[in-house]
């Protein structure tokens, strides 16, 4: 548990573990949401003979502490995080991997510390647009949250939703909303007892990101693009991604000097696919060839 801040009196703490070689590349997994946590098997992702595989839980996500809380969590402090652990870790330059919210912050880490950052190996890569492909798959979870928050049209919707989720004094009508959230997220896995806590997690720290455009303007990656555009980079994306559309790797793509970017068929949004993973393996084995120099 790494201190970072406070919080109405209470300490800040980071879920951090590492594993693999002590001595080896430092790769850095940030995991998407916003709201996730990270996962055991993102470990397999890189070689434990040559990475030290360093993964945490943003604020108030997982086992990171206060859970859950909103107060204090906005992205420019998510990316000091990110900058303390790599201290804490002791290393100077380090590998930045991450999957759709979690590329964002990889991209908008490496813009601000452009020094400590060897390579970007990222999947499901996201801009902040804030594109709504995925409402128009969920059409009937789409009209039933407009119902339960009274939507309508011109109002911003992701500034209502978590208006709703933070004042409502129903508990029944919270908990559907949480669910529709939940049910029309990649990040969450579908299971006859949902988990209760990691659901609320996802939907309100969600919600609190969306409510505010990610903290950031909107156009905050593309800008600053010049700063990265040296950085070896690898991006891997699936085909028909309705969460992060093809179009958005393409475009950052053209816009880096030693990118390269990958298409695998299929849905490919998440490592649970088979062939997205496939294809991470050999991008994290490739990045520790031309980063194996990135010592501490």
């Amino acid at each position: 548990m790494l201190p970072v801040d406070t919080v109405d009196g209470k300490e800040v703490s980071l879920y951090v573990e590492s594993s693999g070689n002590k001595e080896g590349v430092m790769v850095l997994y940030l995991h998407g949401g916003p709201g996730d946590c990270c996962h055991p098997n993102i470990r397999q992702l890189y070689d434990p003979r040559v990475y030290n595989i360093v993964m945490y839980d943003q604020r108030g996500c997982g086992k990171s502490l206060p859970k859950g809380h909103l107060k204090k969590n906005t992205t420019p402090l998510l990316l000091d995080d990110i900058e303390k652990i790599r201290k804490y870790k002791g290393y100077d330059k380090m590998v930045v991997s991450g999957g759709s919210w979690g590329s964002s912050l990889a991209l908008l880490y490496a813009q601000r510390y452009p020094q400590h950052v060897c390579g970007l190996i990222l999947r499901g890569v996201y801009d902040l647009a804030q594109d709504a492909v995925v409402d128009d798959m969920f059409p009937e979870n789409y009209h039933e949250m407009n119902e339960l928050i009274h939507y309508k049209k011109g109002m911003d919707r992701n500034k209502l939703i978590y208006h709703f989720l933070s004042t409502t004094k129903s508990k029944t009508r919270k908990n559907r909303a949480i669910r529709i959230l939940c049910d029309t997220s990649p990040m969450y896995v579908k299971r006859t007892k949902p988990n209760p806590t990691r659901s609320t997690q996802l939907a309100m720290i969600g919600a609190l990101y969306e409510a505010n455009q990610y903290f950031l303007p909107k156009d905050e990656i593309y800008k600053n693009m010049h700063k990265i555009k040296h950085i070896p980079t690898m991006m891997v994306d699936g085909r028909f991604d309705i969460v992060t559309p093809p179009r958005i790797a393409y475009r950052l793509s053209k816009m880096m000097n030693h990118c390269s970017l990958t298409f695998v068929d299929g849905v490919g949004h998440t490592v649970n696919e088979n062939a997205i993973a496939e294809e991470l393996v050999k991008c994290s084995d490739k990045m520790y060839k031309l980063c194996k120099k990135c010592n501490k």
